[in-house]
């Protein structure tokens, strides 16, 4: 064999890389290898490419630099509640709204009947309770009216509460004398107020002749709008009751 001359008799093609030819260069032989190159792209098409790549990219950097892309809720309204109670004394809060804007759903009259006070603080030591029987409540553009707020006074025992009832003896509060209310707070369904009362007592008896008294009530409420014929409140008033002072928790549904 000549030593001058190339052969590719029995070599082995690689794949994937194109024709290949061999030659020889001082005693060696050296592969090389001619990869196939496709036909170079239409220059229009790859530059309409680029320009929508572009445009993509800074769509993408504007989102994210702007406002979200999918809208966020709207932030709920908190709800009104009762101050916390630390002991028997009105808690102590900001000034009341000078035009309270009340909204049109409340206005009109609405009646309730707690019937009993959910709860009474302390709990009774004296001979006798109070109980709620019904609350009239008249929300009016710019203010609330409380017409009646009828408070008894009742014994302790069920069987003397039943004589004294019975006799037209018991304990009631016969009308509103005097009453301011102030609102403190006010949303589209909710108002929280507190009203000033002047009641006139009667405590019943069968040993003295009845006789009125007067009693301050102050008595702060969270009105709940549930539909145009409902009114939900929840109530908590600060009594001044025979020998000491208590506050009572109610609750009622009113209606026209």
């Amino acid at each position: 064999m000549n030593s001058g001359s190339a052969t590719t008799k029995g070599t082995p093609r690689a794949r994937g890389l194109g024709p290949r030819f061999i030659s020889a260069s001082g005693g060696k032989i050296e592969e090389h290898h001619r990869v196939a190159s496709g036909r170079s792209g239409n220059p229009r098409m790859t530059l309409i490419k680029i320009v929508a790549c572009a445009v993509w990219l800074l769509l993408g950097a504007s989102a994210l630099a702007g406002e979200p892309a999918l809208p966020t809720a709207p932030p709920r309204t908190p709800l009104l509640e009762l101050p916390r109670l630390t002991d028997l004394e009105l808690p102590t809060i900001g000034p009341p709204l000078v035009q309270p804007q009340i909204a049109t759903g409340f206005f009109g009259c609405w009646m309730g009947t707690p019937r009993e006070f959910d709860a009474v603080l302390p709990a009774p030591t004296v001979g006798s309770l109070y109980r709620l029987r019904h609350v009239t409540k008249c929300y009016l553009p710019g203010r609330i009216e409380t017409r009646e707020f009828a408070v008894e006074l009742t014994p302790k025992h069920r069987i003397l509460d039943a004589v004294l009832s019975f006799l037209s003896l018991g304990s009631h509060g016969a009308e509103v004398e005097r009453e301011t209310t102030d609102v403190y707070g006010i949303t589209a369904n909710q108002i929280y107020s507190r009203g000033t009362l002047t009641l006139e007592l009667t405590a019943g008896s069968l040993f003295e002749f009845p006789h009125p008294t007067r009693e301050t009530i102050v008595d702060e409420e969270i009105a709940t709008l549930i539909d145009p014929d409902n009114v939900s409140i929840v109530g908590r008033a600060f009594l001044t009751g025979p020998g000491a002072r208590s506050v009572g928790t109610w609750h009622a549904d009113f209606h026209h």
